[in-house]
């Protein structure tokens, strides 16, 4: 009896080991499929969350009417396949939501963990992107579906952006116009001028603007800068000759609007006191003499042949207005014109005009 059970043993170790490989093979072939979907998954996930929290921004939806340019808060959704709002557009170009077995959720965030929101209606925008997978060789032991899964959430956050000059007008041809005389940033951080003009005219460079040693290598007296960079939302598409940029700085268009950094303070009172300048040399002063400007009330300020200095504080200019003429150079300070014109610069960086 015993030669006849010879054998019996070798059957079960043969079907034992044919399981293991059977279900070593299809977990490589089915993880691999599940690791490649997640991979795109993640991919269809982020797009759409840029994609959707720009239109936010900026109030527009390149599909159809914006749900998000009214001001209040959408409600949660989930794309349909011929969806043509903007997350659920970008998920489909990017493979995601044309099927049944994906799933592709929008919602909007109050919160998020370690970011500080903006206050805008909507801050955030968070996109759930989900797909059923059919299992090959694994549904022989266990399920015959597995799912993949990816969320993105992007926002629209409060960060302290200094920009040397900032043109905040929105519409207007011509926002940067510099007529006969030049213009030229020393210092200051990465991005030294923003228009946020959408007009395709928006600038109108005549004369050289410098930005040949901006930037943060630069201490503010352009001796050691390397370049810096110019931003506008509208036109024109290339840089204008005229644009100096330096080794390292960038012509970016369109570049998204930044806030007007005074849009939520109100309209400030008229100081009693008037404005005056002293004539100071030696620290702070990058030149044998200069003119310091004190707070207050002034009918203009015009600076010309002239280096300009400015204490922190609120100027008010009356109907002269604020101008930077032929050899003019503005050093540290803030200046607030009169609503609904509104500049500021960095306290790092300089800028000046001249012939």
């Amino acid at each position: 009896m015993r030669n006849g059970e010879k054998g019996q043993a070798v059957l079960l170790v043969i079907l034992g080991l044919s399981l293991f490989l059977i279900g070593a093979l299809g977990l490589a072939i089915d993880g691999s499929q599940m690791y490649a979907h997640r991979q795109m998954a993640q991919t269809a996930a982020d797009g759409a969350a840029e994609a959707g929290i720009m239109s936010i921004f900026t109030g527009t939806n390149a599909t159809s009417a914006s749900p998000f340019a009214t001001g209040s808060p959408p409600t949660a959704f989930t794309c349909t396949t011929t969806d043509t709002r903007t997350p659920c557009v970008y998920a489909l170009r990017n493979g995601f939501g044309g099927a049944a077995n994906d799933t592709v959720a929008i919602d909007y965030p109050t919160t998020v963990a370690g970011v500080p929101l903006s206050s805008d209606p909507v801050p955030a925008i968070r996109v759930t992107v989900t797909r059923i997978l059919n299992t090959g060789l694994i549904r022989f032991l266990g399920s015959s579906t597995s799912s993949v899964r990816a969320i993105a959430v992007a926002a629209i956050v409060n960060q302290s952006n200094r920009v040397p000059l900032l043109i905040t007008h929105p519409t207007f041809p011509g926002t940067l116009a510099n007529g006969s005389a030049s213009l030229k940033v020393c210092g200051g951080p990465t991005r030294s001028i923003q228009v946020n003009s959408d007009n395709a005219s928006a600038l109108a460079i005549s004369k050289l603007v410098d930005l040949s040693h901006a930037g943060p290598n630069d201490p503010g007296d352009c001796t050691t800068g390397t370049g810096g960079d110019f931003a506008v939302f509208g036109g024109p598409a290339t840089a204008p000759p005229t644009l100096s940029l330096g080794a390292v700085g960038r012509y970016d268009q369109p570049a998204s609007p930044q806030r007007d950094p005074y849009e939520n303070l109100p309209a400030p009172a008229i100081p009693s006191v008037p404005g005056n300048t002293t004539v100071v040399s030696g620290p702070g002063c990058p030149v044998l003499q200069c003119t310091l400007y004190s707070p207050g009330l002034y009918t203009t300020i015009m600076v010309k042949n002239d280096t300009a200095l400015f204490k922190p504080g609120l100027y008010y200019v009356n109907s002269g207005g604020f101008g930077n003429q032929a050899n003019g150079r503005l050093g540290d300070g803030w200046v607030l014109r009169r609503p609904p014109w509104r500049m500021w610069w960095s306290p790092r960086a300089t800028w000046r005009s001249g012939l």
